[in-house]
């Protein structure tokens, strides 16, 4: 009997110090499909985003040594600027969101989450949307205006 592969729906990086957060992420992660590397730190992150095909990068904005936002600028101006970032905190505010934002991240989650369900939605959405660029990107029927305004005469 062929055993049956169940295809990943994408690889997520979960990147937070706090190792029940990690397997909680990860275990709703998983049971939606994804397939889910973790770090612990960073650097660790860092090195897996080197090593790996990284979809989406989950991380947590404070961490020891490398912060989130240290992380973020590390993928985006280093490894990959068009790698998917989400970032988590417990310690939120107006500025650190808009600073991550303009640093590239996608979206910005507040822990705790009210429910992991937030976190897979987020993670769904981030994904759809970069998939979509990415697709209008290679198209150029969808990138190049000109095909569909009139031709002057």
């Amino acid at each position: 009997m062929i055993k049956e592969e169940k295809m990943s729906n994408g690889t997520i990086l979960v990147v937070d110090d706090h190792e029940e957060v990690r397997e909680l992420l990860q275990h709703v992660l998983i049971s939606k499909g994804y397939k889910v590397l973790s770090a612990s730190n960073g650097e660790e992150a860092i090195e897996k985003v080197r090593a790996n095909g990284i979809d989406l990068a989950l991380l947590d904005m404070k961490m020891p040594g490398m912060n989130g936002i240290e992380v973020l600028r590390t993928i985006k101006n280093e490894i990959n600027s068009s790698l998917p970032v989400i970032i988590m905190t417990a310690y939120g505010s107006p500025e650190t969101a808009v600073r991550a934002m303009r640093l590239g991240a996608s979206d910005y989650l507040c822990k705790p989450f009210d429910t992991t369900e937030q976190v897979a939605t987020a993670v769904k959405e981030c994904l759809d949307s970069h998939r979509r660029i990415s697709k209008e990107m290679e198209d150029p029927l969808t990138t190049d205006p000109s095909h569909f305004l009139p031709l002057s005469d």
